[in-house]
């Protein structure tokens, strides 16, 4: 394989590269894994909020530009800035840094905890300021609510001809809490905790939020309006659906409280919700409470919404790297889904159909997984892919998978899956012979949901910390057949490259 020189030598996720060079692996193969993971820091880099922004918001003389919007700066004289979620700290700096003094800006984000962001962000003369407030993911807390509390403050106590700009990103549903009347915090958090537990998906998760919060689905924009209202949104979610990425405070919501109740019955836990929000969504289906905004209402007039980025924004970067080493990658779904162990068993039909290629190739898929946990062990729906993946291919040790090299590589890309410490993990063509050589069962880890300690026994978990950005996850397969040799394949490549991906559903 014609290998070129990584050209990302300071960027902050360079530390998974080190895994990729294992003496006990053959070179091929750790030529293949330096090439996977040299993909994935790309794909990082592409959806760091600073990189988004930039190429989204510019600011003249006149106007201030967000996409193909122009915001004459002579409509408004104030700008508040309000959001929340796991890249929305990154963004609101690289905000700041285009905004400068233009302005005079106040807000509040709320981020995770331990993020390498100041709680108070300023401009050079200090005419902008946006404070950011900590709080917790996946469970939301008492910080989290008080954040809340403070925007809609913030917000209603701004002048009607103040511009407000929205950042919001995966993780905001969590971040930003705010429990519709008559139920508590730790109410919520008992939800949260059945929700994540019951192997939903975040589109069915998201829809139950919506209808036990007053600012979710809809209602900061309820509450913003006639006010100007610009939403910045990186996607974490499949197919980029507005109303789902944070719960949608801003965008029309076109879930239901029946939708909400058949969903937590198909999942069998309406019955363990507390009494209060039973009752709340038993009196949405009735019809006693109004339902979220839907689309057409007024309150949407003078909102507009922008995904500055998504999943597809790293896949189409993983192709043009891996184009640049003559790798032909092939995007085979944005729509990734399902339970992780069962996609990672069927996993293996996929790769046959591409192991006669004569071609280093590559395959790339986005989505999310869901787990449903029966154990008490650590792990995330990535790992628990690829363990699911490992064992149903160890005991089938004469599939066809033999005479070619693999690598698979998935991860979260806000650093940090599941209740783990990984954004997910690596495998490839050789690692059911360390697996064996170490003495693990993948079932048995598989039975208590514990996939992190499995991928740590062989070295191979991806441990970047948070990234400070969320897309969609990523699945990276790397293909090549063992008989053709590395002169031979990088010519073959070379007469056969085309200078574009392909894409196949």
């Amino acid at each position: 394989m014609n290998q070129k020189k990584f050209i990302h030598s300071k960027s902050p996720f360079n530390k998974i590269l080190s895994i990729a060079q294992k003496p006990e692996i053959s070179l091929s193969l750790r030529q293949l894994r330096q090439i996977g993971l040299e993909s994935i820091v790309c794909a990082l880099e592409a959806v760091l909020p600073q990189n988004l922004i930039e190429s989204y918001v510019s600011i003249s003389d006149d106007y201030l530009q967000i996409g193909s919007e122009k915001i004459f700066v002579t409509s408004f004289k104030k700008i508040l800035i309000l959001g929340g979620g796991k890249a929305s700290g990154g963004m609101c700096q690289a905000l700041l840094a285009i905004l400068q003094d233009r302005f005079e800006i106040s807000g509040l984000i709320n981020i995770p905890y331990g993020q390498n962001i100041p709680d108070l962000l300023v401009s050079p003369q200090k005419k902008a300021k946006v404070n950011i407030n900590f709080c917790a993911h996946p469970i939301p807390d008492e910080s989290g609510l008080n954040g809340v509390q403070e925007m809609l403050s913030k917000l209603r106590n701004s002048s009607h001809d103040t511009l407000v700009i929205t950042l919001i990103s995966g993780g905001g549903s969590a971040l930003m809490p705010y429990p519709a009347q008559g139920i508590s915090l730790d109410e919520i958090k008992s939800v949260n905790r059945l929700l994540l537990k019951c192997g939903a998906s975040i589109q069915e998760i998201n829809c139950i939020r919506k209808h036990i919060s007053n600012f979710k689905g809809g209602q900061l924009a309820r509450v913003a309006a006639p006010r100007r209202i610009y939403s910045l949104i990186i996607s974490d979610v499949v197919g980029n659906d507005l109303q789902t990425i944070a719960s949608g405070p801003t965008v029309p919501d076109q879930s239901t409280f029946h939708m909400a109740k058949q969903i937590s019955e198909k999942y069998q836990i309406f019955s363990k919700f507390p009494l209060s929000v039973q009752q709340r969504i038993d009196h949405g289906t009735e019809g006693c409470i109004p339902e979220t905004p839907k689309p057409g209402a007024d309150i949407f007039s003078s909102a507009k919404s922008f995904i500055i980025g998504s999943a597809e924004t790293s896949a189409n970067r993983v192709c043009r790297y891996l184009i640049d080493h003559q790798i032909i990658p092939h995007i085979f779904s944005h729509n990734l889904q399902g339970e992780a162990q069962l996609y990672g068993q069927n996993l293996i039909s996929l790769i046959e159909s591409y192991k006669n290629e004569e071609r280093t190739t590559a395959l790339i898929g986005t989505g999310e997984f869901t787990v449903k946990i029966h154990g008490n062990g650590v792990g995330g729906r990535n790992q628990e892919m690829l363990l699911g993946f490992l064992s149903y291919v160890s005991k089938n040790s004469d599939n066809v998978l033999g005479d070619i090299e693999f690598v698979i590589i998935a991860g979260a890309f806000d650093g940090i899956e599941g209740n783990s410490s990984a954004m997910g993990a690596i495998i490839d063509s050789e690692s059911l012979q360390r697996m064996n050589a170490l003495g693990l069962d993948p079932k048995l880890y598989l039975q208590n949901n514990d996939s992190y300690h499995f991928f740590q026994h062989l070295g191979d978990n991806l441990i970047t910390g948070q990234t400070g950005t969320n897309v969609n996850d990523m699945v990276l397969i790397l293909i090549k057949r063992k008989e053709l040799k590395t002169s031979a394949l990088t010519q073959l490549v070379q007469n056969k490259a085309p200078d574009h991906p392909t894409t196949q559903v």
